[in-house]
């Protein structure tokens, strides 16, 4: 392997690491065992939005280039938004537990509408 193969690799390492770290901050707020204090609720208001905006940027950097192509070069729906998409609507996780319950109460409310959200792409 070459210097440069090498620097990227350390390159990817450090950014994966970074990634994780991220991650692995926002899970131990979530999974605390000891109650949260409202600092911890205000963090989780503020670590929410965040993460969602997170996962819809992933979406905008893999969309329908072209017909049945991603822009990762992928066919479309490529294993990024199909790995995200399988995640997200899991049966038992809390995420389709969410949406199916959010859908139910704008039934209830009279405002059931199909979540149509275009994810613009960035100017």
């Amino acid at each position: 392997m070459d210097s440069t193969a090498l620097t990227r690799a350390d390159a990817f390492h450090l950014l994966r690491q970074d990634l994780y770290g991220h991650l692995d901050e926002t899970e131990y707020l979530a999974m605390k065992t000891a109650g949260w204090t409202e600092t911890d609720a205000d963090i989780a208001r503020d670590v929410i939005p965040e993460l969602v905006e997170t996962i819809r940027q992933v979406f905008r950097v893999h969309t329908e280039a072209q017909p049945g192509t991603c822009d990762c070069g992928e066919p479309w729906p490529c294993r990024t938004v199909s790995a995200v998409h399988a995640r997200l609507n899991a049966t038992g996780s809390t995420t389709h537990a969410l949406y199916v319950a959010g859908e139910q109460e704008r039934v209830r409310l009279g405002r059931a509408q199909p979540h149509t959200a275009v994810i613009a792409s960035d100017p």
